[in-house]
């Protein structure tokens, strides 16, 4: 009897050590690819991956394909090999890395599509790019009084975020006849690039009322470049993505409206989602980042007036709020999941 109660202690001490060992250095492994890191929006959801992954016990591998889908699909297939717990992926073209889904999935994996839906994945963590887009597209041409000569800078073509807020920004500018594009360039989410095309739009058109970005990635350069142009009282600019300089600059009255996503808040709540997946928690296959259109109340009263069906598309808060919302940007998302 001593015997056998002397196996079982050892059984429940072998357990205990391996329990502890798992909590100490067993940590589950996700990988993170994301389009790259010289785009604001990228490097701000990158630091609010790395707080996810400490607040909630994960170690992340984080890589970039610097816009280069083979270079994206290859960092995919690295992770396969290694045998992560998770791959956490945004799609410079869905279609493209849906074999490569498919194979994290043959392999084991918790195949996880950030920003744009895949047929592959698991999961889909999204961010409603149409109706973000579409609210700040609105809010513009309200400002404007819905009439005036604007641009529109572009994410990437074929991207589905750009894809999306170009629709979005067609559709509202079809309720607007009086306001006339004079030009669309994409600026494939670099900023660099998005100065080369501001500069030219400057010097090529005597007369702007208004440029719109699909990211702000490139809203920044547009506000530096238009004031060192000179011609800030003249162009409004309206903004996406709601990132806290832009917001800030909403505040400083340079920037008439956000789509307000803003990164940290979009990568914490991957992170979340991630974490109630891994620890089992039945969610959904499919979320969405909540966002507003951001701009000021009297932009908000002229919407309503004039088009209240914005309403059911997205909610609103004011430049002052979505910087509340910012300042404490994992609260919002803690146990979210749980729910």
């Amino acid at each position: 009897m001593k015997k056998v109660v002397a196996i079982i202690l050892v059984l429940v001490l072998a357990v205990g050590m391996l329990s502890f060992a798992s909590a100490e250095g067993g940590k589950k492994k996700i990988g993170l690819v994301q389009i790259n890191n010289t785009n604001s929006y990228y490097v701000g959801a990158s630091e609010a991956f790395h707080k996810g992954a400490a607040d909630f016990g994960y170690e992340l591998d984080e890589q970039f394909a610097e816009n280069d889908l083979d270079n994206e699909i290859s960092l995919i297939e690295n992770f396969i090999t290694l045998g992560y717990d998770m791959i956490i992926a945004d799609p410079q073209d869905a279609e493209a890395l849906e074999d490569v889904f498919q194979k994290g999935k043959d392999a084991g994996i918790i195949m996880v599509a950030l920003r744009s839906p895949m047929k592959n994945a698991d999961y889909n963590c999204l961010i409603n790019h149409y109706a973000g887009f579409y609210g700040s597209a609105m809010a513009c041409f309200e400002a404007l009084g819905g009439k005036g000569d604007i641009l529109l800078m572009q994410g990437q073509v074929g991207h589905e975020a750009s894809d999306s807020r170009t629709k979005a920004f067609y559709e509202v500018l079809e309720k607007y006849p009086e306001i006339n594009l004079l030009d669309t360039q994409p600026c494939d989410w670099d900023p660099a690039k998005a100065v080369d095309i501001v500069d030219n739009w400057l010097a090529k058109y005597e007369h702007i009322d208004a440029i719109l970005t699909e990211t702000d990635g490139a809203t920044p350069a547009v506000v530096n470049a238009v004031t060192n142009a000179d011609r800030l009282g003249e162009i409004i600019i309206a903004g996406n993505d709601g990132e806290k300089e832009c917001i800030d600059y909403m505040v400083e009255g340079k920037i008439v409206s956000e789509a307000f996503f803003c990164s940290q808040r979009d990568g914490y709540n991957c992170m979340a989602y991630a974490d109630a997946i891994l620890r089992g928690v039945d969610v959904e296959k499919t979320v969405y980042l909540p966002l507003y259109a951001c701009c000021s109340k009297e932009i908000q009263e002229k919407i309503k007036a004039n088009h209240p069906e914005m309403l059911d598309i997205i909610g609103m808060c004011t430049p002052e709020e979505a910087l509340e919302m910012m300042a404490d940007y994992s609260k919002e998302f803690i146990g979210l999941y749980d729910k």
